[in-house]
């Protein structure tokens, strides 16, 4: 009787012992988007490590297989994906950036110049080759516009656009939100940390670009700057080497 009392005590500890390490090994979360709250459904959550993926619920909640050390992968169709680093297994709020799809803004006028019973458009567009405008006196007055340097400054306008679209999303996702979740860092050290290592669109559009490594890589270079400097709130503005 008493070794079947013991058989049965130690057989309930080592279900509650496989328990805790089954839990252990899960990690529980939601999707979010970033400063709305609004939960994401149907977001792709991958551990590489552990070879599993999910998706995220109606609600935003997830469940996967983890441990310490792991990195989760985040992506969704209208998301900035997300790298996340598990220094632990607590529950986990994502918060994912909503990609910025920009429509150009067209500016149409319909106005005209009256002179008598005459009419005309006062001036075309930039697409325009030529222009007439009807001169005070009579007599008509011909614009000729270089179409080619038209061009050129169609293309460095739209290139200036599409830097500043790269520049907004870039900044959207290198933040302090974002860094701290891989690094100690807090407050001004932060705040020097981001300035100094915030990707230029090169290194942030690169298809092997992986958030978690660069800024990993990047907080032991900045390690090796002396601490009252990492701290200092006017050296990375004084010293951009």
């Amino acid at each position: 009787m008493v070794r079947r009392i013991k058989y049965i005590a130690i057989l309930a500890a080592s279900v509650l012992t496989f328990g805790k390490a089954r839990a252990q090994d899960l990690l529980k979360g939601r999707v979010q988007e970033l400063h709305n709250e609004v939960l994401l459904s149907g977001i792709k959550v991958e551990n590489s490590t552990q070879h599993q993926t999910v998706y995220s619920d109606p609600k935003g909640n997830f469940m996967i297989r983890a441990k310490k050390g792991d990195v989760l992968y985040f992506t969704g169709m209208n998301y900035v994906p997300d790298t996340v680093y598990l220094a632990d297994l607590k529950y986990r709020v994502v918060s994912l950036v909503l990609k910025q799809n920009e429509l150009k803004e067209v500016k149409v006028r319909n106005t005209e110049t009256h002179l008598g019973n005459l009419s005309a458009a006062p001036e075309t567009g930039p697409l325009g080759s030529k222009t007439v405008v009807y001169q005070p006196g009579g007599g008509l007055k011909v614009k000729i516009f270089d179409s080619h340097s038209d061009q050129k400054k169609r293309e460095k306008l739209q290139k200036l656009e599409e830097e500043g679209a790269q520049y907004r999303q870039i900044v959207a996702a290198f933040n302090e939100e974002t860094v701290k979740k891989y690094i100690p860092l807090r407050g001004q050290e932060l705040k020097n940390f981001i300035q100094r290592y915030m990707p230029d669109a090169d290194t942030y559009f690169r298809a092997d670009f992986n958030m978690g490594m660069y800024i990993n890589d990047s907080y032991k270079e900045f390690l090796k700057i002396p601490e009252d400097k990492r701290k200092s709130p006017t050296y990375f503005q004084l010293n951009n080497n």
